[in-house]
């Protein structure tokens, strides 16, 4: 999606020709030591291994609030892109083979107050109820966090949406990649944590890291 989207195309593009040459702009990143990684980032950040770190809003929250409460010595914060970021929904399916009773009561369960409360506590995602969001942003630790949990929809952000022939171009394109983190780990004071904006309905997706180590 950066990538696609700092080339000026749409992230939802199902066009071979606007993939390949994101695909070819993510070649060059790897080729300067940026690496790609998907959950490493819980502990990388505090550990104070990369300069910039690209994360859903939840991701970036749960670890600001892990370095506030365990006193790490680092200065964390996040911007939005300028250009755009995308608006994302996740969600839970019912199984067709699925017990239904059951997931009808952890349905209720979750979106009733007591349940997407316990839900977004644990997964630090903006919750879809409004009650229990206004909650998250008057119980922040701090300004910056509050501002995690605030909903704002800008014209030059993209609500991502599936589509099977886009999903298997930038498939096939991350495949032909096979990138995997380079260099040493460094030390750092100050790391950004850039924010992908979402919104959590139900449920975790992956989340697909983009990281640049330090240059010395």
């Amino acid at each position: 999606m950066t990538a696609l989207v700092t080339l000026g195309y749409s992230m939802n593009t199902n066009n071979e020709e606007e993939v390949n040459a994101a695909k070819a702009w993510i070649e060059v990143g790897a080729k300067k030591g940026v690496g790609y990684l998907t959950d490493d980032i819980f502990d990388e950040i505090p550990n104070k291994n990369y300069d910039v770190a690209m994360a859903y809003s939840g991701d970036a929250a749960e670890i600001i609030y892990r370095v506030y409460d365990e006193e790490i010595d680092l200065q964390l914060d996040f911007v939005t892109p300028e250009v755009g970021t995308n608006i994302w929904i996740d969600f839970l399916a019912i199984h067709s083979s699925a017990n239904e009773e059951n997931v009808y009561k952890f349905l209720n369960h979750i979106l009733s107050y007591d349940g997407a409360l316990e839900n977004t506590r644990s997964l630090f995602y903006a919750s879809p109820r409004e009650d229990v969001r206004q909650g998250q942003i008057r119980t922040a630790s701090t300004e910056r966090i509050k501002e995690l949990y605030t909903i704002d929809f800008r014209e030059q952000d993209e609500i991502f949406r599936f589509d099977p022939v886009s999903k298997e171009l930038i498939d096939n394109a991350w495949n032909s990649i096979g990138v995997r983190r380079q260099g040493k780990p460094i030390n750092l004071s100050t790391i950004i944590i850039t924010v992908v904006g979402g919104v959590l309905v139900v449920g975790v997706i992956a989340t697909f890291i983009i990281v640049r180590r330090k240059r010395r």
